[in-house]
């Protein structure tokens, strides 16, 4: 794995880059990774699928948001638009550095939003939805659900110590059903649980959620079924 940054001084972004195995396939993949507390959980399903991926000859590119995790930013600058524009710099990032003509883009969570809505990407040509939020104000009305909701005076909402910006809150609760740019031939929803709504097939497979805190652990549960579908399904 290949720390690296990338999306210019203004909108600094950071990355790991995970080599392709082997003589490779000309294909690259972007893992576009869940938002706040879920991005925790769900670190090492992220760190694993890639090691998998690349096992099978692909290069891939994990990052995070701009004002997440170790890319530039505040928290209170997140935008689902942003996002958006974040998974496209990244899609040509790994375009400059391995010269991949096609690429896959990857998204969990919110990121299945943020994946389903950059495909529009001319060298995005399949796209995988994990567990895909498909309902921003149903999504939204877990959160309320949340003890760890708190109103910081002067900092707005936060959610078990994540700002939930409210431009994001405004774009979720507009946030229905993502858009379906691929065909269905090229595109793989698949989830751990009962989706809330469907987005084309949503396939079920084994597993708890790996978003949240696993029993005993910090981190989530790593879905294996789930990973080994999605490298699977590349090829």
């Amino acid at each position: 794995m290949i720390p690296l940054l990338f999306g210019g001084e203004e909108r600094s972004l950071a990355g790991m880059y995970t080599p392709a195995g082997g003589g490779g396939t000309g294909r690259a993949v972007v893992v576009c990774p869940p938002l706040g507390q879920e991005m925790l959980r769900a670190h090492r399903t992220l760190r694993i699928l890639a090691e998998r991926l690349a096992g099978t000859g692909h290069d891939v590119l994990r990052f995070d948001y701009y004002g997440t995790g170790e890319s530039a930013g505040d928290g209170h600058e997140v935008t689902l638009a942003g996002c958006v524009d974040d998974a496209r710099e990244a899609v040509d990032e790994i375009r400059d550095l391995t010269g991949a003509h096609r690429v896959s883009l990857v998204g969990f969570r919110l990121g299945a939003l943020v994946a389903a809505r950059a495909a529009a990407h001319p060298r995005v040509d399949r796209l995988v939805l994990c567990d895909p939020v498909l309902d921003g104000p149903a999504y939204l009305s877990r959160l309320g659900d949340d003890a760890k909701v708190v109103q910081v005076e002067g900092r707005g909402l936060w959610v078990r110590g994540f700002p939930l910006p409210e431009g994001l809150r405004r774009e979720l609760e507009e946030a229905r059903v993502p858009p379906a740019p691929l065909p269905t031939d090229r595109t793989l929803a698949v989830t751990v649980v009962d989706p809330v709504a469907r987005v084309g097939e949503v396939e079920r497979v084994d597993g708890a959620p790996y978003w949240i805190e696993g029993e005993g652990i910090s981190v989530g549960a790593v879905p294996v079924p789930l990973v080994s579908r999605v490298v699977e399904w590349h090829g």
